[in-house]
């Protein structure tokens, strides 16, 4: 009882702190640029309450833009190694961190989040287990994360024989956004590859007869 309570708190936790902190820092912004904003606002001669709406919006525009900018400059220097350190220092200590960083992500397609997670379907008995393959220890057995859905940023550790293991052809992202839709939508998650392969390769037939 005592450990379930623990790993809710901290499963909890790692919710609540991004968001936390996301509310927190866009109200600071809010705050800052209102002064600036609000005389702009003023010479539109708009009613309050849309007056009110416009410097809000333009607050989270140029939050937004600001952070778009740190962005490109971090990708344009040496920020950016500084940042993956940080990065996987965080992935190691903290934990569901790398979960919940997967959807944060998941939009811009950055797999890298889930570096050494590997999509697995475990056969456990009468029960198939969606899961990632995390490690693989010295005797041959696999190491799996078996996340709870819809939140997968919570589950169980497990130590299985290799014979038990089938890996997916998707991105671990993919496999997380599964997961929190209850597993709707992994046959066609596994087809994809399916389909960019046959897509390739009509592409390839279509180019070969215009070169001839």
């Amino acid at each position: 009882m005592r450990t379930h309570f623990i790993a809710t708190m901290i499963t909890g936790a790692v919710v609540f702190l991004p968001l936390f902190a996301l509310v927190f820092v866009v109200a600071k912004a809010v705050a800052t640029l209102r002064p600036f904003l609000e005389p702009v606002v003023a010479r539109l001669g708009v009613d309050r309450v849309i007056g009110v709406v416009l410097v809000v919006g333009m607050c989270l525009l140029v939050l937004v833009l600001g952070i778009y900018l740190l962005g490109l400059l971090s990708r344009a220097t040496g920020l950016s190694r500084y940042l993956t350190g940080l990065d996987r220092a965080m992935a190691r200590g903290v934990p569901g961190y790398t979960i919940v960083k997967s959807y944060l992500g998941g939009a811009s397609g950055d797999d890298d989040l889930m570096h050494g997670f590997r999509p697995v379907i475990a056969e456990l008995g009468d029960t198939a287990r969606l899961g990632f393959e995390v490690d693989r220890l010295s005797d041959g057995r696999v190491v799996l994360f078996l996340p709870d859905a819809p939140n997968p940023q919570s589950g169980r550790a497990v130590v299985v024989s290799p014979e038990v293991v089938s890996h997916l052809a998707i991105a671990p992202r993919k496999l997380s956004e599964v997961l929190s839709f209850h597993g709707r939508g992994l046959e066609l998650e596994m087809a994809q590859p399916l389909r960019d392969q046959q897509a390739g390769a009509g592409a390839a037939g279509r180019a070969g007869k215009d070169g001839a």
